[in-house]
């Protein structure tokens, strides 16, 4: 049995590790000497990641997201089927909340029922190596952040904890440039084994970041299902 889920949003919030403005061309647009990259260190980038084990703390915190996450989804046009990976987009947000401070940071975390984020990139960290291939089965996550260059830049820091705590590629491209569109495309296929080549149709200039996590799952079924 094959699982596959793909989490992908365009982000633009107030993050600290950017100054987000209009990109050139629209109305309120920065010019170049506007952008900035960050205004503040980020601590974790100088650490060296241990990795916590989950406990019940950790457990707790994904489990009430997850079930906010899923009523929220369920009441979206009414579905009536849903299939969706709570744990995508955990690592997605706390990834990103990284490069938040004050008032957006404290949102972050209280999404992940108020574990620093310190906390849980080391909990994440962890329990990324424990997901890993047995006899019976594959699980493969991985993680990347897209900023749309004309808006801002990725800083230094926050590329080193996106590295050392969640293996993520990290980049600042030209959202104009369709090469970036293609690029994002191809890292979604090889971290998919190829099911999922086409992610993104097209790249709005005015987007400000794509936030991506894949979940790559594959093994058998404790009792299969009969053919039919």
């Amino acid at each position: 049995m094959l699982f596959k889920r793909l989490f992908l949003t365009a982000l633009c919030a107030s993050l600290a590790l950017t100054s987000c403005a209009a990109p050139a061309g629209e109305e309120g647009a920065a010019s170049p000497e506007d952008k900035k990259t960050t205004v503040f260190p980020i601590a974790a980038a100088a650490a060296e990641p241990v990795g916590t084990q989950a406990d019940e703390r950790f457990t707790g915190a994904v489990s009430g997201f997850s079930e906010k996450l899923f009523s929220a989804c369920a009441g979206i046009g009414g579905q009536k089927n849903l299939v969706l990976s709570p744990l995508s987009v955990v690592y997605a947000l706390t990834l990103v909340s990284n490069g938040a401070a004050d008032s957006t940071l404290e949102a972050f975390e209280n999404l992940n029922g108020g574990i620093p984020v310190s906390e849980m990139n080391e909990y994440l960290y962890e329990l990324a190596k424990k997901l890993g291939n047995t006899e019976e089965s594959t699980v493969d996550t991985a993680n990347s952040v897209w900023a749309n260059e004309s808006v801002f830049e990725l800083s230094e820091d926050f590329i080193a904890v996106a590295e050392k705590y969640y293996a993520a590629l990290a980049r600042s491209e030209n959202f104009g440039d369709p090469a970036t569109l293609d690029a994002i495309n191809r890292w979604v296929s090889n971290n998919t084994d190829g099911m999922i080549t086409d992610a993104l149709d097209e790249l709005p200039a005015s987007a400000a970041m794509v936030l991506l996590n894949t979940v790559l799952f594959n093994g058998k079924w404790e009792e299969p299902y009969e053919e039919h």
